[in-house]
């Protein structure tokens, strides 16, 4: 006869997903905004200088 697994909280757990969907999403918009700034400091970067 087989016992039940005892950790089954623990088991549970990994089941669930860490973030909400609604925090999920803004997580997403952030990281999106984050490579948009990037992308623009990287192109001002390389573009030459044009305020002299």
């Amino acid at each position: 006869m087989k016992y039940p697994p005892r950790n089954t909280t623990q088991n549970e757990a990994k089941k669930q997903p860490v973030f909400s969907d609604k925090m999920m999403g803004n997580i997403l918009i952030k990281l999106k905004q984050l490579a948009e700034i990037e992308f623009l400091l990287h192109t001002e970067k390389k573009s030459p200088s044009k305020k002299k």
